[in-house]
């Protein structure tokens, strides 16, 4: 992973922490994904990771654990 794409994965977590809105978060996490998929990109790992997270926590939440 690029050095440009560190920071941006950095910038974004700072991001999600300010937001207390798990499906606002997975929203943003998802439109960042789907960038790199139309620009033809690979996506991140550690961004996939942060996805399947925010889906967990999406799906607990929903379940009102």
């Amino acid at each position: 992973m690029t050095e440009q794409m560190h920071a941006e994965i950095a910038e974004l977590n700072h991001r999600l922490d300010q937001i207390d809105d798990l499906r606002r978060s997975f929203a943003i996490v998802q439109e960042r994904i789907r960038v790199y998929r139309v620009h033809g990109k690979k996506v991140p790992e550690a961004l996939s990771l942060i996805e399947r997270r925010l889906a967990q926590e999406c799906r607990i939440e929903s379940q009102g654990r």
